[in-house]
């Protein structure tokens, strides 16, 4: 895992997500879901081939029907050749995403930037209360959510905060929420985040390598919700492997833009230089607290 100190919404942080796929998007690429679930029937199937679980053990762990187990059976088998093992699938959104990653490789600018609704501002100013009080209910201490990416840079991430240990080391991630008050009232009853955001916190983990991402939704007239979703390696496992398609497709892309004369070579992702903003605002007596807020 590579970390780089940028401030998110920073000409530095747009320049470090552009043109690489973001767990925020990861939910554009693959649904992992579905493949763990393909991955659960045949690894039961080889099971019961192996003798170490039977149909209806299998049928009630899946809750299906034997019948169905019986097809999962037919299927699957420990010799199965490799082209008849389960494979992820990347979503139909997957290339009109990777169209808008090469589009910003070719002008050489973030298209991910737009107006912020009232709502995102309204989050953006009540952000850094947000994480104080998250500090102070769980006694954790948090740090700059940067951005980070894999060890080869081929795709990122930038939560909110980063969450330490005693030694300094990161163990999770913060995601923080300032919704609107109806919203807010609906975390308070939710016992788990959306399951659109479950790429995302667990792409999260993926490239950050770490245990759990806390999502904290606040709002200063109401007590705070805090939800916690634990790393799920299984699902983590087919996310990376939808990844590395992704990136794959990304590259066969590429090499026909130069074939076509789009570019002029294959680039290679460069991360901007990063001096100590972090300082300079303490030195120049700016507004420390409201600069930081994005992260």
């Amino acid at each position: 895992m590579l970390f780089f100190p940028a401030i998110h919404n920073s000409e530095e942080w747009f320049e470090c997500r552009r043109g690489m796929p973001t767990s925020s998007c990861f939910g554009k690429i693959i649904n992992p879901e579905t493949g763990v679930k393909e991955y659960a029937k045949f690894e039961g199937a080889v099971e019961i081939h192996e003798g170490t679980k039977t149909i209806e053990q299998l049928a009630k762990e899946l809750d299906v029907s034997k019948d169905t187990v019986k097809k999962y059976v037919k299927k699957y088998h420990p010799d199965c050749p490799s082209e008849d093992l389960p494979k992820p699938k990347l979503l139909a959104g997957a290339e009109t995403y990777a169209h808008m990653l090469l589009a910003e490789i070719i002008m050489g600018e973030s298209l991910d930037k737009f107006p912020p609704s009232f709502w995102m501002e309204r989050g953006a100013l009540m952000e850094q209360e947000a994480a104080d009080l998250y500090q102070f209910e769980t006694g954790h201490t948090l740090d700059r959510g940067g951005f980070m990416t894999d060890d080869k840079m081929r795709w990122g991430s930038s939560p909110d905060r980063r969450i330490l240990d005693d030694k300094g080391d990161c163990i999770g991630f913060l995601e923080i929420k300032c919704p609107a008050p109806w919203t807010h009232v609906e975390n308070l009853l939710k016992k788990e985040i959306d399951k659109t955001y479950v790429p995302q916190v667990q792409g999260q983990m993926l490239v950050g390598e770490a245990k759990f991402v806390d999502w904290f939704s606040y709002h200063p007239d109401m007590p705070p919700s805090l939800i916690r979703t634990p790393r799920d390696d299984d699902y983590i496992s087919v996310l990376s492997e939808g990844l590395i398609m992704f990136d794959n497709m990304m590259l066969r892309k590429l090499k026909e833009l130069l074939e076509v004369g789009a570019i002029d070579e294959i680039p290679q992702k460069s991360m901007p230089e990063f001096h100590d903003a972090i300082q300079e605002l303490i030195d120049s007596d700016g507004d420390f607290k409201t600069t930081l807020m994005a992260g």
